[in-house]
């Protein structure tokens, strides 16, 4: 009867360690944590307590996201920024797959934690940079997705607004091209802004907010280099901006024309490309 007994247990014992070992092996076998790397980036957050634990419980993975986020809200919360690299590393292994990812991603890093941070520039710089580049990975990673587009457009022209934000703007048009990797650095932001615009107003079923940032983009475009302030070697550029800009009206009036509103918001732009315009040729 004791044999018996023993060798019931130790067989429970085995099948026991055995669920273990396959759930510790779970981590490894997700397609975002494939590679050493991977691996490295959750083990910086997980400690190892953590990750027997949610290997013993099961559900590796969703135990893994949970604990990543919550040290991310915590330390955005105590603005415990140095703590936060490693965090959005193990989230992006985790999480990676899912484009929406990244927007909430970006938009912290190069909105949110700047704000903070405004007495310490370097830093605050830093973090914008992070943040650009965790969106043009994303951006080569899904091409033409239409969320990543959007955020692109708004991103570029919201954080280097030449009005609001004249500084960051300076600061990436001087940074060295190449500097950023992904991040088309040394460029006009207004200009990459524009293009993330242009490319998804291609884009079947875009919705109308991405026509009506994309405006936003010309005007101010056309307030830099058109004859209110503008040498007149630059009045070229001024009319090209005017003609694509003119070409955004046409397509909000094919796409978005079967809403009185918006049929209506697209009669005031036409005014004012025709009132510019007729000030252009003076």
């Amino acid at each position: 009867m004791i044999s018996v007994q023993r060798a019931a247990l130790t067989s429970a014992f085995l099948v026991l360690l055995g669920i273990a070992i396959a759930a510790q092996l779970r981590l490894w076998t997700l397609e975002e944590a494939a590679s050493a790397r991977a691996r490295a980036e959750v083990e910086r957050v997980l400690s190892a307590g953590e990750v027997l634990g949610a290997s013993l419980l099961g559900g590796f993975r969703a135990f893994a996201i949970n604990i990543v986020w919550v040290r991310l809200l915590d330390h955005l919360d105590h603005q415990r920024f140095s703590e936060l690299p490693p965090v959005y590393g193990a989230i992006e292994v985790l999480q990676g797959a899912s484009p929406e990812l990244y927007l909430r991603l970006s938009e912290q890093m190069v909105l949110d934690i700047p704000r903070r941070l405004v007495h310490r520039p370097d830093d605050r710089w830093t973090w914008i940079e992070r943040g650009l580049a965790a969106l043009e990975r994303a951006r080569r990673r899904f091409p033409r997705n239409l969320l990543l587009l959007r955020q692109a457009q708004y991103l570029y022209y919201e954080r280097f607004h030449p009005e609001r934000s004249p500084a960051d703007r300076e600061r990436f048009l001087a940074s060295p091209r190449g500097a950023g990797g992904t991040v088309d650095y040394g460029r006009d932001p207004l200009e990459l802004a524009r293009a993330a615009g242009e490319e998804a107003v291609a884009l079947p079923g875009h919705p109308f907010d991405i026509d009506q940032g994309l405006w936003a983009i010309y005007r101010i475009s056309y307030g830099l280099m058109g004859p209110r302030g503008a040498p007149a070697l630059r009045q070229g550029q001024a009319q090209g901006i005017l003609a694509r800009a003119s070409d955004l009206v046409a397509h909000v009036r094919e796409a978005h024309g079967r809403n009185p509103l918006i049929a209506a918001q697209a009669q005031e732009w036409q005014g004012q490309l025709d009132e510019e315009k007729r000030a252009l040729e003076r």
